[in-house]
């Protein structure tokens, strides 16, 4: 009886140590998972940023080619 008692109580000891492990694991998939989203926002933001430069540097380059075109210079961009 006294060795089934000792069994018992080992038992609960280790079901408490991977109880642990299991909430410990969660957390860490948990915290994986916002980093990965963080990291997924940031880049988004990265990109979106770089497609306002490209439409910026575009708008820039339009803008000096009116100002050729007015000038009576050749245009920057062929015309057909």
């Amino acid at each position: 009886m006294e060795q089934l008692q000792q069994l018992v109580a080992v038992i609960q000891d280790a079901l408490k140590a991977r109880t642990e492990v299991a909430r410990i694991s969660t957390d860490q998939v948990a915290q994986n998972a916002q980093l990965q989203s963080a990291a997924a926002t940031n880049s988004a933001a990265a990109f979106d940023t770089k497609a306002s430069l490209m439409e910026a540097q575009f708008g820039l380059f339009l803008a000096q080619d009116n100002i050729q075109q007015m000038l009576g210079r050749a245009p920057l961009i062929p015309t057909q």
